[in-house]
């Protein structure tokens, strides 16, 4: 009989982690496992593994972690999960699952339930914890929180060697980076979508994939479009992705009036599928002050488009400067600036054996298969070794 999992989700929106986790989710041998989803609210992630045929339940929480400088606000929301915590022990021994998974660091609930209830617990981390810049805090200090994930959890997955630093090399700690569903054609630009977008065929357009937060780079893109005017002819910036907040995207169209260059920037909005919109792109830009992984890198990748990304995080385990991408020190609108010049002065068979080898390293370490297969035996092994404890 297949084993029961629940997957424990912080959001129900189709962010990187939820992306990484639907894919998961598609890629899992049924035969092996079955799996059940839950969200704190019905949204896009949920509408999308029903489309799959992944059952799931709406068990409403809050984020148990928040931002850099709003920490304060966590200890009212744990109040708060208090009922979802025990809501979700009470579906675990309803269904007879016998393994909880928790998505992402501000998933508690799920690792607190599975204690409850007796059941052994995974948690898959997508946050930087450490360093200067984490991209999560605790309230009671992130070097505590990650002994909470330790105590709490059987095996610990986080998705490179940057997210894993918080842990240091210890047993109980995997790598396992995320892996896409390679499209099995090089996809090919859509004409209308172009023209939808206000772009022309000769335009060089730069692409900004991610939701529109001051973290993700987005206003120093807009900055180093300024400072190239002139320099890079026909250069656009398309930004592809959810705004975190009317007020930033506000902020960011004030800039582009400011430094006289909105005629030259698009937002797209979201996509359900980004392969639709990354053949329009001659460039993609990962611009982060900080990026665990990198998950529209590789989509970019695989979709033949060259990547120019800051060498932050987790992105130096992807991309390799000169091999299969390009890296830039920092997000700076200086180092953005001088990064596109010197991209779009390189010769088109240099640039064309970059993509070429960025597919082949996609194909050979990327794919969701993978990454399934190295979750299922991880799976394994911790019902494995909870079988022997009882």
């Amino acid at each position: 009989m297949p084993a029961r999992v629940l997957f424990v989700s912080h959001t129900a929106e189709l962010n990187g982690a939820e992306r990484m986790l639907l894919d998961l989710l598609r890629s899992l041998d049924r035969r092996v496992f079955r799996p059940l989803l839950v969200v704190p609210r019905s949204g896009p992630l949920r509408k999308e593994a029903e489309a799959l045929n992944i059952p799931s339940v709406v068990v409403p929480m809050k984020w148990w972690l928040s931002a850099p400088g709003t920490a304060w606000r966590q200890p009212p929301a744990w109040l708060w999960n208090i009922r979802s915590v025990f809501r979700l022990r009470r579906l675990i021994r309803r269904r007879g699952i016998d393994l909880v998974c928790s998505n992402s660091a501000a998933a508690v609930g799920g690792a607190l339930a599975a204690r409850l209830a007796g059941r052994p617990h995974v948690w898959i981390i997508h946050e930087i914890l450490s360093g200067p810049r984490p991209l999560l805090r605790f309230f009671l200090g992130n070097r505590l929180f990650v002994r909470v994930i330790r105590r709490l959890s059987r095996r610990v997955v986080v998705n490179s060697l940057a997210t894993g630093a918080a842990f240091r090399p210890a047993p109980g700690v995997d790598v396992v980076h995320n892996g896409i569903l390679i499209p099995r054609t090089k996809p090919a630009p859509d004409p209308a979508l172009r023209k939808k977008l206000g772009l022309r065929v000769p335009d060089r357009v730069v692409g900004v994939v991610g939701r529109l937060a001051p973290a993700k780079g987005q206003a120093e893109m807009v900055e180093a479009l300024a400072l190239v005017r002139g320099r890079v002819k026909g250069l656009k910036v398309l930004f592809v992705g959810p705004a975190a907040g009317g007020r930033f995207l506000g902020r960011l169209r004030e800039t582009a009036v400011r430094r006289d260059v909105e005629g030259d920037v698009r937002f797209a909005g979201s996509f359900a599928d980004v392969f639709s919109v990354l053949p329009l792109m001659s460039l993609l830009v990962s611009a982060s002050r900080v990026e665990s992984f990198g998950r529209t890198i590789v989509e970019a990748q695989a979709a033949g488009i060259p990547v120019l990304a800051v060498a932050t995080g987790g992105v130096p385990e992807i991309i390799r400067h000169g091999v299969n991408g390009f890296l830039v020190e920092s997000n700076r609108p200086e180092a953005l600036a001088g990064a596109l010049v010197d991209f779009f002065s390189r010769k088109k068979a240099e640039v064309a054996r970059v993509v070429g080898n960025a597919r082949k390293s996609v194909a050979r370490e990327f794919r969701a298969e993978t990454q399934a297969r190295k979750m299922e035996g991880i799976f394994r092994s911790v019902l494995e070794e909870s079988r022997r404890g009882r």
